[in-house]
């Protein structure tokens, strides 16, 4: 364990634990995503930033070209940015900024209960941005990332160019996180789920995941053993429980998303950058239907389904990859 920091938002007093960078765990956990990088041979150099907001690090990976266009790129489920990699090869000509969201690998701990989510979504990217002198650029965004991505497009228009939402966004009008996600944010028994269903014991225990996100027996087959490795070994940081059940009771309750936090369609008609959606056709947190009438509430969208599950470029980073450097071209 690190350091641990309380806080207190006037409904109670929180505590977080930064990452102790040099404890076996934590070097395990990035040596796996080293050997991730590797097998997809991309380079990369590690930055620690500072979130003063949050009191808070988060760490990003740059990868990709160094004098190339910038892309952020941010994750969902609790923030590991190593689940990016497949798709990386196919983004080579940009330099890549890959972040490990508050909570997710090798960013400290955090206790949502503590913030409002935009807060920590605004001032995570803003941070990010700012540390690599960012005046605007594009941004890759997954489920709790295109959050990310949409809240920060809200607060700061300017600063981004074009959005990218690969996977339905988490808290997107009209959808839904399967039933047993919304159980975890039940105080108590949430955490023991958390533990059971969101932690792997294995690598191999790892790989079930993406069955839970809807993706088909042969993606899972088909993604390298040190992939899921480093899933494995992220997901049971010592900060990652703590972070993962206190970000799913800010974010949702049993009957769906909580309010406060969700995005209404008046959010999404605020959307200044233009945005693509690419789409699973059997994404467990929003029918292709569902992101349809989404995607119509933006000024500036383009929508298209491809792949299977809830993170698209898994089954085809191929066809994704495409999507995206066209999208870009044009727009960013």
């Amino acid at each position: 364990m690190g350091q641990h920091v309380e806080r207190s938002n006037g409904g109670g007093r929180y505590t977080a634990e930064s990452l102790e960078r040099g404890s076996r765990r934590v070097r395990a956990a990035a040596a796996a995503e080293k050997r991730v990088y590797e097998h997809y041979g991309l380079e990369r150099t590690e930055h620690t930033v500072d979130v003063p907001e949050l009191d808070r690090r988060v760490r990003a990976v740059e990868t990709g070209t160094e004098t190339g266009p910038p892309l952020v790129a941010i994750q969902g489920g609790i923030g590991h940015g190593v689940l990016w990699a497949p798709l990386l090869p196919e983004l080579i000509d940009y330099r890549l900024l890959v972040v490990d969201r508050p909570g997710g690998g090798l960013s400290d701990g955090i206790d949502y209960r503590a913030f409002p989510l935009e807060t920590v979504a605004v001032s995570s990217t803003r941070a990010l941005f700012d540390h690599f002198d960012l005046d605007a650029a594009p941004i890759l965004g997954n489920s709790m990332g295109g959050l990310w991505a949409l809240r920060f497009a809200l607060a700061h228009p300017d600063r981004v160019s074009a959005i990218v939402l690969l996977g339905c966004p988490a808290l997107f009008p009209d959808t839904s996180a399967p039933f047993p996600m919304r159980l975890m944010s039940l105080p108590v028994l949430g955490g023991v789920l958390v533990a059971r269903l969101m932690q792997p014991d294995d690598a191999t225990d790892a790989r079930e995941a993406w069955r839970f996100l809807g993706h088909p027996d042969e993606t899972a087959t088909r993604l390298p053993r040190e992939f899921d490795e480093a899933v494995f070994r992220m997901e049971t940081l010592p900060t990652a429980h703590r972070s993962w059940t206190s970000l799913l009771r800010r974010a949702l309750r049993l009957r769906g998303a909580r309010p406060e936090a969700a995005f209404t369609s008046a959010d999404l008609r605020r959307i200044r950058p233009p945005v693509l959606l690419l789409w699973g056709r059997d994404d467990p947190f929003g029918t292709v239907e569902q992101g349809r009438r989404g995607a119509a509430y933006l000024p500036d969208a383009a929508f298209h389904e491809v792949g299977v599950g809830h993170l698209p470029w898994l089954d085809d980073p191929a066809s994704c990859g495409e999507s995206v450097r066209e999208f870009l071209t044009e727009h960013a």
